[in-house]
C-alpha cells in the first residue's frame, strides 16, 4: 500500500524508536513477508490483540514460546480453531432460540439459558416493584442473590455458577444497562436501598412499641 503524493509512491510507515534490535527484525520482516506497510501491519497486530488480548503469565509465556518453537503451524490451526469455537458457542448463547431444554445438566448452553431466564425474572421484578428500595440494580453480587433465593423459593432451574453469571453479564449489558437507564438504578442503589428497608423495620418496631 502506498500513498500517491507529487506523482511519487510514499511507503507508509510508523515510528518504533525505542524499540530493540531484534524487535525491529522481527517487525520489518512480518512486513516483508506478509506484503504489508508498517501501518498495515500494526493494524493487523492490533485487530489480532483485541481478538485474543489474554493475560498470559511469564509461565504461560514460557509454554507457548516452546510450543511456537516445536510445531508453530500446528500452534496457530488449534489456536485459531479454539478462538472459533469459542466465539461461535458465545453467539449461539446470545441469540439461541430458546429451544435449549434449560434442564440439562453439564451444558454450557443450558446454563446461559437458565441465567438468561433468571435475569429476565429481576427485570420483570424491578418493574412491578411498589417502592423504589424494592428494586435491583444488577450485579454479580445481587445476581446470586437473587438465584439463591428463588432456588429456596420456587421451582425455577436456576444456576450459582459465578462464571455463568458473568458471562450473562457481559453478554447482555447493553440491556442491563438499559433497564437501569428506565429505572433510575445506579451502583449505589443497592446500598441506599439497603439502609432504607433498615429504617422503616426500626420505624415498624418502634410504633409496636408504643402502641403496647
Amino acid at each position: 500500500m502506498a500513498n500517491k503524493k507529487g506523482g511519487k509512491d510514499k511507503v507508509l510507515t510508523i515510528s518504533l524508536k525505542g524499540v530493540s534490535a531484534e524487535f525491529h527484525a522481527k517487525f520489518h520482516e512480518l512486513c516483508k513477508s506478509n506484503n504489508l506497510t508498517q501501518v498495515e501491519a500494526a493494524k493487523v497486530l492490533l485487530q489480532n490483540y483485541l481478538y485474543c488480548s489474554l493475560d498470559f503469565t511469564k509461565e504461560d509465556t514460557k509454554i507457548i514460546d516452546s510450543a511456537l518453537v516445536i510445531a508453530p503451524k500446528t500452534y496457530n490451526k488449534k489456536i485459531k480453531k479454539a478462538v472459533l469455537r469459542c466465539a461461535n458457542s458465545i453467539v449461539d448463547s446470545n441469540t439461541g432460540d430458546g429451544t435449549t431444554d434449560i434442564t440439562t445438566p453439564k451444558s454450557g448452553h443450558a446454563a446461559d439459558r437458565r441465567a438468561d431466564v433468571l435475569l429476565d425474572l429481576i427485570f420483570k421484578d424491578n418493574e412491578t416493584a411498589p417502592n423504589w428500595y424494592d428494586k435491583k440494580f444488577i450485579t454479580g453480587t445481587s445476581f446470586l442473590k437473587y438465584a439463591l433465593r428463588l432456588k429456596d423459593i420456587s421451582d425455577v432451574a436456576v444456576t450459582t455458577s459465578k462464571a455463568v453469571i458473568d458471562r450473562c453479564l457481559e453478554r447482555r449489558s447493553a440491556l442491563i444497562a438499559s433497564h437501569h437507564s428506565e429505572h433510575g438504578l445506579n451502583d449505589t442503589h443497592n446500598l441506599k436501598a439497603h439502609y432504607e428497608i433498615l429504617k422503616l423495620a426500626n420505624l415498624d418496631v418502634s410504633d409496636k412499641i408504643k402502641e403496647v
